[in-house]
């Protein structure tokens, strides 16, 4: 059973019993100068603050939501954000993003008119979108098995234990959504980062990221051209940071440098460029042997990488993903080791039904999965401590529960 909302659909119980709040209007004063009449507000019970308290507060425990942004979400489900269109919604298909949208656009609808939310108490919105909480969170209800459910339990479990890898890449996403735009020396740094993480345990790297970007002179792309490749690897190693394909990656790294300014004297930016076109395309045009544009010792999975440092929202199709996502485990392929467009069509579907972004589950599954985080779901899964067993594809040979 999912509680995710159990925080706001405890309320339910107490709500058709509570007055909700008094309208308060000032009978005393005749509206002189000396007597200014105080606008009518309402005075609402300590049920309704609690309420409201506890909306906010799954709007700080949840950013993945982006509730900030209710009226684009409400927006995207053909709802306005005033009480007629909100009223009047059957919110019976609705996913939990939409309905917390709804909650929250009537909390900050009071901040705008007084008595607003009120309104939407005394009209049975706030019971019935509650309400609808609740059905997403019991089992029994055919919408509750959603593909996307194992998630939450999985992030939960990750946060409780402390195993969860730290959300660099999702504030990226969030960033670029927010507006910010990346210059030649950040998609540089994103393009060696996502070199040095080919096969090598990512968590061995990230100690040293200051280390590095000092290696790298900052990514000052000229003085990074001035080295031999040699000098790059030498370092790199000297704080073992290095992999198989190092050689060959310093080597061509001034190959790839000239192939991102090719990039940037056609499209004006790197950033105008990566945001041309869906991210997957932008993928197909940097791993295709046939492209101008093709980077070298970057194949599909180090592009997505790049592609995510520099808060493109995507996930990385590396071994821990498509290991978890195949066919004996929580994919609905025909692949034991799911296929790379396998692994995006998924993520895809899961982001879409889920209000996370596709890089707030890669980092999901990757810290579930990783050694050095999750150990759960690796190369020898540990099934009878997975809290997921009951939504895997993987029979365990110790009975018949379907475990990871």
């Amino acid at each position: 059973m999912s509680e995710l909302y159990k925080s706001l659909t405890d309320f339910l119980p107490m709500i058709e019993d509570d007055k909700i709040g008094d309208w308060v209007i000032d009978r005393v004063n005749n509206g002189t100068p000396e007597h200014l009449v105080q606008m009518p507000f309402v005075n609402y019970s300590r049920l309704v603050r609690e309420v409201e308290d506890a909306i906010y507060d799954f709007e700080q425990m949840h950013p993945e939501y982006e509730l900030n942004r209710y009226g684009n979400i409400l927006k995207a489900n053909g709802i306005d954000w005033g009480m007629d269109s909100m009223s009047d919604k059957d919110v019976s298909e609705l996913d939990g993003k939409c309905v917390m949208a709804m909650l929250m656009g009537a909390v900050r609808a009071e901040r705008f008119c007084d008595g607003a939310l009120f309104g939407f108490f005394k009209k049975g919105c706030i019971k019935k979108w509650l309400e609808r909480l609740k059905e997403i969170d019991e089992p029994g209800d055919v919408r509750v098995h959603r593909e996307c459910d194992y998630l939450f339990i999985m992030r939960d479990f990750l946060t409780e234990h402390g195993m969860k890898y730290d959300e660099t890449i999702d504030n990226k996403v969030s960033a670029r959504k927010d507006g910010k735009n990346y210059d030649f020396s950040e998609h540089l740094q994103a393009m060696v980062y996502s070199l040095l993480s080919a096969q090598r345990p990512w968590a061995e790297v990230v100690k040293h990221l200051d280390e590095i970007d000092g290696i790298f002179f900052g990514y000052d792309a000229e003085r990074i051209l001035e080295q031999p490749d040699t000098y790059f690897v030498d370092r790199i190693r000297e704080i073992k940071c290095g992999n198989r394909n190092i050689h060959d990656q310093m080597k061509y790294l001034p190959d790839n440098i000239a192939t991102l300014r090719s990039i940037e004297a056609e499209y004006g930016s790197l950033d105008a460029f990566v945001t041309s076109a869906p991210a997957h395309k932008i993928v197909k045009v940097l791993t295709n042997y046939k492209s101008k544009y093709k980077l070298r010792n970057m194949g599909e999975a180090l592009c997505w990488e790049y592609l995510r440092n520099v808060g493109i929202d995507g996930a990385k199709p590396d071994v821990h993903l498509r290991r978890f996502l195949g066919s004996k485990r929580m994919g609905t392929g025909n692949h034991e080791t799911a296929t790379v467009s396998e692994v995006i069509d998924t993520v895809r579907r899961l982001s879409k039904e889920s209000g996370l972004s596709m890089a707030s589950i890669d980092n999901i599954i990757w810290s579930f999965c990783s050694e050095q985080y999750g150990k759960i779901c690796g190369a020898s899964p540990k099934c009878r401590e997975c809290p997921v067993k009951e939504h895997c594809n993987k029979k365990s040979p110790f009975s018949e529960l379907r475990t990871c």
